[in-house]
């Protein structure tokens, strides 16, 4: 009985390391010159965008349906404030949905420039 029960608890580790590998590698940055903002910064541009109502440029992590994870950097709409510290929620290109702060990497207004 008892080898049963370390068996199976090595095989819960074993899934359990597996299932979470995805979430405990680091980013990375697409190119060198990439530089992730403070995260007081993208709360401030968050906050004002939201407040203003206008679209803002979010470059930010996720992960695929690999769990490989991959970068976008999409045109957004702010639809809520910050929530609980940690989560904004968004809409982009007719989909919603929340952000966690730690996600994004950078925030960018949308100018002219970066409609061309």
């Amino acid at each position: 009985m008892e080898a049963s029960y370390s068996h199976r608890k090595k095989l819960l580790g074993r899934f359990t390391q597996r299932f979470f590998q995805p979430f405990l590698q680091p980013a990375h940055l697409d190119s060198d010159t990439e530089i992730m903002q403070e995260l007081n910064h993208v709360k401030k541009s968050l906050q004002v965008h939201y407040i203003n109502q206008k679209a803002i440029r979010i470059l930010f992590e996720y992960y695929d349906s690999n769990n490989t994870l991959k970068m976008t950097e999409q045109n957004c709409l702010i639809l809520s404030p910050i929530l609980n510290n940690a989560w904004i929620k968004v809409q982009s290109q007719g989909e919603t949905f929340f952000l966690e702060l730690n996600q994004i990497i950078r925030v960018t207004a949308i100018t002219q420039a970066n409609i061309a």
